[in-house]
């Protein structure tokens, strides 16, 4: 009787249990956790990004995977780490944060006057076999206001080196709140949805290479605000692919380098805001798929459903019951 409870109960609690990192590697994550103790990763509220470095290699709940502090363009602009995390909820899956975001804002310049930072990742984060492992990112974005330069405006930049070459891939927003990819040598995809100021957005981008280091294409393909995070490539409001030759391809091994993220209002004290940023592979040999490999980089709670709630309830007081009558 008790082992039948027991069994009952982790069935019930396992439907609230929070997913990610157990379909792909994850190779960084950047939070911007706040709490003043560097060591446990965490940043302190109010202070400049540039001015810190919190990192733990231990716990994958914090930074991790970072060799040294984020550096910036500071030359009129402010990058500072703010108490409140950007949030993403649907009626199906929760992003899990960690409580800080980073406001970057540009205080003078001009209409064309990009302001940027980028950190380091450790050296021999890698895919291994580029023909097996596709590279996988993630981010929150949000903008105030539509007041935004042509192209790429605010994005966040993947950077990538091999033995026979380097190459990137960014996603992000471009004029009018739409969304964009760009790959190695400035090709770019635009999308047609122009997207809510004011509210974090959900970007969820994959990189494969087709395995050629000549020739061929690479894949790049970018999905804004999916709905479940077990089903993201299903679920997206919008999908963008582009193709682009070998932004991959052309490096053996490919080796994660830094990460960027830029931004470039129209004018100055605009904020734009950056959270939850993310980079990992997903195993093509393990048999993950699209929505495998994105679950194992994103860290999220799927949220149960109706029906799933009442059955718990219903096996709660069952389980109530039969302990009352023991």
């Amino acid at each position: 009787m008790r082992m039948h409870q027991t069994l009952t109960t982790l069935t019930l609690v396992s439907a609230l249990i929070p997913c990610g990192y157990a379909q792909a590697a994850v190779l960084v994550a950047e939070q911007f956790k706040v709490g003043g103790t560097a060591a446990n990763g965490e940043y302190t509220a109010g202070s400049n990004l540039t001015s810190q470095n919190p990192v733990n290699q231990t716990n994958p709940t914090t930074p991790f995977g970072w060799s040294g502090a984020w550096s910036a363009n500071t030359a009129g602009a402010a990058y500072s780490v703010q108490n409140d995390s950007l949030t993403y909820s649907t009626a199906l899956s929760t992003l899990n944060t960690a409580g800080g975001k980073v406001q970057l804002l540009r205080t003078s310049g001009t209409n064309n006057d990009p302001k940027s930072a980028t950190r380091d990742a450790i050296h021999g984060l890698d895919a291994a076999n580029k023909t097996q492992e596709d590279w996988w990112g993630s981010a929150l974005l949000r903008f105030d206001t539509l007041a935004l330069n042509s192209g790429n405006v605010m994005n966040v930049r993947i950077d990538l080196t091999g033995d026979a070459g380097s190459g990137s891939f960014s996603f992000g927003f471009g004029d009018n709140g739409r969304a964009v990819i760009t790959a190695t040598g400035g090709t770019t995809q635009t999308g047609s949805t122009t997207f809510a100021t004011g509210q974090a957005h959900l970007l969820v981008v994959r990189a494969q290479s087709d395995g050629q280091q000549s020739g061929g294409a690479d894949i790049l393909t970018l999905y804004i605000n999916p709905t479940d995070l077990t089903d993201v490539a299903g679920t997206a409001a919008e999908t963008l692919t582009l193709s682009n030759g070998n932004f991959i391809g052309s490096m053996a091994g490919s080796r994660l380098d830094d990460v960027n993220f830029l931004g470039n209002a129209t004018g100055n004290n605009l904020p734009i805001f950056f959270d939850e940023v993310r980079v990992g592979l997903g195993d093509k040999t393990l048999g993950f798929n699209d929505n495998l490999a994105a679950s194992g980089v994103l860290d999220f709670t799927q949220i149960p459903e109706p029906a799933s709630l009442a059955l718990m309830g219903l096996g709660a007081a069952l389980m109530l019951g039969r302990s009352r009558r023991a």
